[in-house]
């Protein structure tokens, strides 16, 4: 499946339990059904794709290499609740300023490396794109329409609230992507593509298209880590390459179903 972003616009939140990784949001048996009496696509003969939320700027310099290791630990990790959550950001302002560059809300004008949907957090794919790849921000917002068009189609049939909601939303939004969101999930081919080419040119692979563990190990750094820190060469091309565009200018299978619940407020 490509995108998946979910539920309500609100801010960062962090429950019991801590938050659900791909890998773990399973029954046992494979993919959850979906319930026929309500979770499945609806009509998105109408939407059309909102305003571009940009990526927020690379290597900002808010959070240290040992913080982004813990707020994972802390805000998102299997054993994260609301209290090992909350003790990371009232620690101190580093703490706070750290979460509030790793995760913004929907609303937020610009988006960090994860995006917070109230009961839900997406990995910011597109924001990826558009920092390490700074001629393609064409694809960057094809990868956004996606993901706004299955939320068109699946968050109101199917509100997200643990692992086998999140999956059934999953199952909707892929199967959107074969319906109604056809000609964006076509679109989004570019990222595929565009990232090969990328990979083979420094030698790495597709950064943007990643499970959603190995996404927040590489792309958190690119955006909250600082560049003298050692966040890995193609990294650091990348910025380098967004950073002269700019001035130019004047699932576990891939990162764009890579995706957590929300854990409770911070």
């Amino acid at each position: 499946m490509n995108g998946c972003g979910v539920v309500t616009a609100a801010t960062f939140t962090v429950g019991d339990g801590g938050a659900v990784t791909d890998a773990q949001a399973t029954d046992g048996t494979g993919p959850l059904a979906l319930d026929a009496s309500s979770c499945q696509p609806a009509d998105v003969e109408t939407y059309v794709p909102g305003v571009y939320h940009s990526a927020t700027a690379a290597w900002q310099g808010a959070c240290t290499l040992d913080e982004i290791s813990a707020f994972y630990m802390d805000c998102l990790g299997p054993s994260a609740t609301a209290a090992t959550c909350s003790a990371f950001t009232a620690t101190d302002a580093s703490g706070a300023s750290c979460a509030a560059c790793i995760v913004t809300p929907d609303s937020a004008s610009a988006y960090g490396p994860l995006i917070s949907h109230g009961t839900f957090i997406t990995s910011n794919v597109a924001g990826c794109i558009q920092l390490t790849m700074p001629g393609e921000l064409s694809c960057a917002k094809d990868e956004a329409a996606l993901v706004g068009c299955e939320l068109a189609a699946c968050e109101a049939n199917c509100p997200v609230e643990d692992a086998l909601t999140r999956q059934a939303y999953e199952a909707c939004a892929s199967a959107a992507d074969g319906a109604g969101c056809t000609s964006y999930a076509q679109m989004t081919q570019c990222a595929q593509s565009a990232q090969e080419d990328a990979g083979e040119d420094a030698g790495t692979g597709s950064v943007c298209l990643q499970s959603f563990t190995a996404f927040y190990d590489a792309v958190v750094k690119l955006f909250c880590a600082s560049p003298t820190q050692d966040a890995g060469t193609v990294l650091v091309d990348a910025a380098a390459a967004a950073d002269g565009g700019a001035e130019a200018a004047g699932r576990d299978g891939g990162g764009r179903d890579a995706t957590v619940s929300d854990p409770g407020p911070n």
